[in-house]
């Protein structure tokens, strides 16, 4: 903490807190909607500085990003000049490698694209360049970074000699293309174009270019002796303490109820307001908050945030509207599944407590069942056990009338008499044991089941990911709040 004063308190910090707020939506698109084109110079900066820059802008790129909806367009494009030393190969990790590479891994599926230059290949991580779709090569001065580019299109498919072959045709506007969608690399020669490349700017130089433009700066939070910021009507000032700390931001405060399969569950949860619409404020990473612990009444020295432009006219519709298109897909939750019993844990449920209301049950319905068909199954034996009983006395006995006629103990002596009777008694015996192997087979798995179902191993629990049910979401209760 005291470092931190330290730094805040040094003379050198006072540049950095001037200027443009690393805000992303307002780098990508000016106040009225129009695509911007934003630069970042760390020309000026020390080594350590220009890391801790870079890799502060790749981070709250990396969390826009992750704000974003899935689309097949281009919303958003990162390039990078010079990337020696800011994305190298294993075994440096410089801070901006980590949110570099996540870019290069997911940021198309959002629709932001990354564009990085470099003279060397040798200068870019193996895995980074394992995730560029496109790669546009030009003349390449050493062996290293020849075999570099070689490793890479070799394992693409291609034969070296015609990597060497388009290595070595590459000279002045013309480049080797290799593109993940593209059969094999090819030949590219760039437009002939005329460029004044005359350096980098200086920090002056920067300066008088920008003088006479307007440079947004953050909005100055409200100070409490002023009063809180008006709100748009029917809206009311409510406060959260989340952090016990003086300064609020304001927040959409939501009680939603939602149906799930196998439940329903009630939350209150909050979305800080930021981005330029309601839509893009709920897809922001939100908070649950205890209904009880809003109050009316401010804090003390409390100092309250800027509220976004577009919360100046028809509020109340555009968060409507908001929650009734973007909830639902806000609430999804995450239960637990007994693959042994089928049972779901309830929404919000935890896992000591699904784990105990399991034992508690027995197995659940499951296990019910089971018994039920148990206790079939140990009837159907008893009555096979009769069978072969019964069987095997009914055998005994014609042996025993067998052996008496051919002692004449039953009239006149005979030889090899009841034979037939014998053999046909023991093959009925045979066949009843059979069917009374087969229900002791079917009693003992049974009972291995239900042993299964009623011992509950919290280690074989498995999530699933629920969402609500069509037309399962309903707002109980939506206010703006300042949390602080």
């Amino acid at each position: 903490m005291l470092a931190l004063n330290n730094l805040l308190a040094a003379p050198s910090f006072e540049a950095w807190r001037e200027g443009e707020p690393l805000d992303i939506d307002r780098l990508l698109r000016a106040a009225d909607g129009r695509p911007r084109l934003s630069v970042v110079s760390t020309a000026h900066l020390r080594d350590e500085e220009r890391l801790f820059v870079t890799a502060l802008l790749l981070d709250k790129v990396k969390t826009w990003m992750r704000r974003q909806g899935g689309t097949s367009e281009l919303r958003a494009l990162v390039y990078m000049d010079e990337v020696f030393g800011y994305f190298p190969p294993h075994p440096k990790n410089p801070p901006t490698k980590r949110p570099l590479l996540t870019l290069l891994k997911q940021a198309r599926a959002h629709g932001v694209g990354v564009v990085l230059a470099t003279q060397n290949p040798v200068d870019l991580d193996y895995k980074g360049l394992a995730n560029m779709g496109t790669w546009m090569v030009g003349t390449l001065q050493t062996e290293q970074d020849r075999d570099r580019l070689e490793d890479g299109l070799t394992g693409a498919g291609l034969e070296k000699a015609s990597v060497d072959h388009l290595l070595g045709a590459t000279r002045k506007r013309v480049f080797l293309l290799h593109d993940v969608h593209r059969a094999e690399p090819c030949l590219i020669h760039s437009r002939w174009a005329m460029s004044y490349l005359r350096g980098p700017l200086t920090r002056d130089e920067i300066a008088r270019l920008m003088e006479g433009r307007t440079v947004a700066t953050a909005p100055a939070p409200v100070d409490a002796a002023s009063g809180p910021p008006v709100l748009p009507p029917p809206f009311e000032h409510l406060y959260v303490s989340k952090h016990g700390g003086r300064q609020a931001e304001l927040c959409l405060l939501v009680k939603h109820a939602a149906r799930y399969r196998g439940g329903e569950m009630v939350g209150v949860s909050a979305w800080p307001l930021g981005g330029a619409t309601a839509a893009e404020a709920l897809e922001a990473e939100s908070f649950e908050v205890s209904e009880e612990a809003v109050a009316a009444e401010p804090p003390a020295d409390i100092r309250y945030g800027a509220l976004p432009e577009w919360l100046a006219s028809d509020a109340e519709k555009a968060i409507e509207k908001a929650l009734r298109q973007r909830l639902p897909d806000k609430l999804t939750v995450t239960v637990l599944v007994d693959p042994v019993t089928g049972e779901r844990s309830r929404p919000g449920e935890a896992r000591e407590a699904f784990v105990e209301r399991l034992r508690d049950d027995a197995g659940g319905k499951a296990a019910e069942k089971l018994r039920v068909r148990l206790e079939k199954k140990k009837a159907a034996l008893a009555v096979r056990q009769e069978e072969v009983d019964g069987r095997r006395q009914e055998k005994w006995f014609a042996i025993g009338k067998a052996v008496l006629k051919m002692t004449g103990l039953l009239g006149r002596r005979r030889s090899a008499s009841g034979v037939d009777t014998i053999l046909t008694k023991d093959r009925l015996e045979d066949k009843a044991e059979a069917r009374l192997d087969v229900a002791r087979a079917e009693v003992a798995d049974l009972e291995r089941q239900l042993s299964r179902m009623v011992e509950i191993d919290s280690e074989r629990l498995q999530e699933e990911t629920l969402t609500p049910a069509r037309g399962g979401v309903k707002v109980l209760r939506h206010d703006l709040v300042w949390v602080h």
